[in-house]
């Protein structure tokens, strides 16, 4: 509960004092761009993305890393997954890479997993609440700058939701699961992923997505309504399979966690916090769906 009132008093904070418009580079520091950035019609290397999006992590991909943050690139068909330091406005660390495009596939990773063996300078700076990604790195990501990032993991004024308000199906965009089981070899991040919370008795939730190994994830289980409206106990399980089909890492045993939800602007924002994959993982914008039939 702790937890909850913290996160509510900083989101409240964040909401009355804003950012400045065009914030030094030099006072800018990780607390500042902290989280989900999406970049739109960018062009890198005279190729242009419709989207470019850009996760700032605060904890490393490999929980023994000395380095203390990560950041992510997904550009086209390409996801880099990086850890370093902040000092300041810039932060350097090693990355690694997956390539998978029409031409071919490519990885800095092996039998053991990730290798982070490629170095990255990446500098920013907020220009009118928007970010700017200055990257100087080795080859493949290379060297250039995007502009006009829009920060979609910042929460909006929201009121608690209750049980027959998120009742249905929700789609979320880049959703971090920082601890998944040691199989998984690190965190996952799934660029799109279905939220479905059913009335039928036992209510369930089940979260389900595709991560940037091409892992299938996939949590469900029984939601229990709590003492507050807003907040549920969820007990459940997890099965994690390759892209055969195969089991990565399944449960044994169910996990209990607790989940707390709000809605702004018809957005479902939900927060869980306790045992298991899904500890602190954090879920903006969920968009309902049309429900099939």
């Amino acid at each position: 509960m702790k937890r909850f009132l913290v996160f509510g008093l900083v989101v409240a904070a964040t909401l009355l004092v804003g950012c400045p418009v065009n914030q030094n580079p030099s006072n800018i520091t990780v607390e500042d761009v902290l989280g989900e950035w999406d970049f739109s019609n960018v062009t890198i290397k005279n190729e242009t993305y419709d989207n470019v999006h850009v996760s700032i992590l605060p904890a490393p991909h490999d929980q023994e890393s000395s380095y203390k943050n990560g950041v992510d690139l997904h550009i086209g068909d390409c996801f880099y997954m990086s850890d370093g330091d902040f000092s300041g406005n810039v932060y350097t660390g090693k990355y690694a890479y997956q390539i998978s495009t029409a031409e071919g596939k490519g990885s800095s990773g092996d039998e053991d997993g990730w290798n982070f063996i490629y170095n990255i300078t990446a500098t920013f700076s907020l220009i009118e609440d928007k970010l700017q990604i200055q990257i100087e790195a080795d080859d493949p990501l290379g060297s250039f700058t995007i502009q006009g990032g829009t920060n979609t993991s910042t929460m909006q004024q929201t009121t608690p939701a209750g049980f027959d308000d998120i009742v249905g199906t929700w789609e979320f965009q880049w959703v971090w699961i920082q601890n998944q089981p040691e199989e998984v070899d690190g965190g996952s991040l799934l660029s799109t992923c279905t939220l479905k919370i059913k009335d039928y008795p036992p209510k369930a939730l089940e979260l389900k997505g595709i991560d940037q190994h091409g892992y299938d994830c996939d949590y469900h289980g029984q939601i229990i309504p709590g003492e507050e409206n807003n907040i549920f106990e969820y007990s459940y399980l997890y099965s994690i399979k390759n892209t055969q089909g195969n089991p990565i890492a399944e449960s044994e045993e169910a996990q209990t966690i607790t989940v707390q939800f709000s809605l702004g602007e018809s957005k479902l924002f939900a927060e869980f916090d306790g045992d298991g994959p899904l500890n602190g993982v954090r879920l903006y914008n969920g968009v309902k769906q049309t429900e099939e039939g």
